[in-house]
């Protein structure tokens, strides 16, 4: 399967590491729809929210996931959650793979419904930046610390 990512599971990311390492990478990618990409939540993740035709074309990364991986991503995005992200099929432009040209391809990627995403503090973006205020899962408080 083929899956787009245009957040922290890039390489150079916080959560590329431990979740990608079994991935393919096949090289930077870009929707060809735009999108609204946001950086939202008390954690400053980047949420690509479900609004075709409105935003900007994302740039990202495309890779080529066994199923293993594809769990432990869908996992992490809290697919299995009313609040989390969902997959969805796009069509995005391989703009630097191995091949000549650029080449459209179908792959999934992670989305969220407009009235799950929260305190947007950033965007409509073209891209996630490098430098960028997420807070990563092993940085935040547990129950109970302040925060």
């Amino acid at each position: 399967m083929l899956l787009f990512v245009y957040g922290t599971l890039k390489r150079g990311f916080a959560n590329h590491a431990g979740l990608m390492d079994r991935a393919e990478f096949l090289g930077p990618a870009t929707t060809c729809e735009k999108y609204p990409l946001y950086i939202a939540g008390r954690w400053n993740s980047p949420v690509l929210n479900n609004e075709p035709n409105t935003g900007e074309c994302v740039n990202g990364e495309l890779y080529r996931v066994d199923q293993s991986t594809l769990i432990a991503v869908d996992k992490f995005e809290g697919t299995d959650r009313k609040d989390g992200y969902f997959r969805k099929s796009i069509l995005v432009r391989e703009t630097g793979g191995n091949e000549p040209g650029e080449q459209v391809v179908e792959a999934s990627a992670y989305f969220k419904r407009t009235d799950a995403i929260v305190g947007i503090s950033g965007g409509p973006l073209s891209e996630f930046p490098v430098e960028n205020s997420y807070v990563p899962p092993a940085h935040r408080p547990r129950a109970g610390e302040d925060l």
